[in-house]
């Protein structure tokens, strides 16, 4: 199946503000069990809605990569907006994929620069797994996905008008995990981490 590309937006702030390795591991009191592999691919979706508990891992893939493109939405317009309201990203985020977003907003508020322009994703691989919190088990519940961001498209521009420097790598590998949360029936984004630039 031949992946498909999504816009969200992805902010690639040259060189100091791009998604770096800062997270690690399933959100505590969590544990997963992989499955077998599965390319999925997600339609653009602007706010959170409820969805039904996955059923499958293409469901749970489709669905963990749609809240990504949410997470990257809300993170980038309060980003561009310079503002520190980051209400959205608290809606489809938790744990350290928030830390990290609201650490990028606020980074973001203090550059003069001026961003615009979304980024493309593309999922390249990706496996659904058993989430286990506390006592409840929820098949597909968790997903782990290798995605590549294509920034070629946001551009910026400092305040004398001359553009900014744009990335080395525009379109590069990220890895996003997000869980489905059974009681608000929202999938959340759980970690972003880069372990390295590598072009896609």
């Amino acid at each position: 199946m031949k992946p498909t590309k999504i816009v969200i937006g992805s902010i690639a702030l040259a060189g100091a503000l791009v998604l770096s390795a800062c997270q690690g591991g399933a959100t505590p009191g969590t544990t997963t069990t992989p499955t077998a592999s599965e390319t999925a691919k997600a339609t653009p979706t602007p706010t959170a809605t409820d969805v039904s508990a996955p059923t499958t891992e293409g469901q749970a893939l489709k669905d963990g990569l749609g809240a990504v493109q949410k997470y990257e939405t809300a993170m980038e317009e309060a980003a561009n907006a310079k503002s520190l309201d980051t209400t959205q990203v608290k809606a489809v985020s938790t744990g350290p994929a928030l830390k990290f977003a609201e650490d990028f907003v606020a980074a973001s508020s203090k550059s003069a620069t001026k961003y615009t322009g979304l980024s493309t994703v593309t999922l390249k691989e990706g496996y659904a797994s058993n989430l286990t919190a506390g006592d409840q088990s929820l098949e597909f519940g968790f997903t782990d996905m290798s995605v590549c961001v294509d920034s070629s498209q946001v551009k910026g521009t400092r305040p004398d008008g001359s553009a900014a420097p744009t990335s080395e790598a525009p379109r590069a590998l990220y890895q996003f995990t997000a869980e489905y949360n059974p009681t608000s029936k929202l999938w959340m984004v759980t970690k972003v981490t880069q372990d390295a630039v590598i072009p896609c």
